[in-house]
């Protein structure tokens, strides 16, 4: 079954994906117009993982795991997802 979301992503870190007891697979696009940076829920825009301005990545999330999304400083960004589960 696959579901979609659109969040909105700020300067203040914000959780976009959190798991449970199964694995996903995560299909995640930056329609913003900035880079986003994603990472950990202490995730910044030196730490994070970049994912540049309409570009996306696919990768499978563990079990009871949470992904936090951020922009540089007054910067809005849209994170667009689908989700693929088991």
């Amino acid at each position: 079954m696959a579901s979609s979301n659109a969040i909105t992503v700020t300067s203040t870190g914000v959780l976009i994906i959190e798991t449970y007891g199964e694995y996903r697979d995560v299909h995640l696009r930056n329609v913003g117009s900035h880079a986003m940076y994603v990472g950990g829920q202490g995730v910044t825009t030196a730490n994070g993982f970049s994912i540049p301005k309409d570009a996306y990545i696919n990768f499978r999330m563990a079990p009871k795991s949470q992904l936090y999304a951020i922009t540089s400083n007054n910067e809005t960004g849209i994170a667009s997802m689908l989700f693929m589960e088991p």
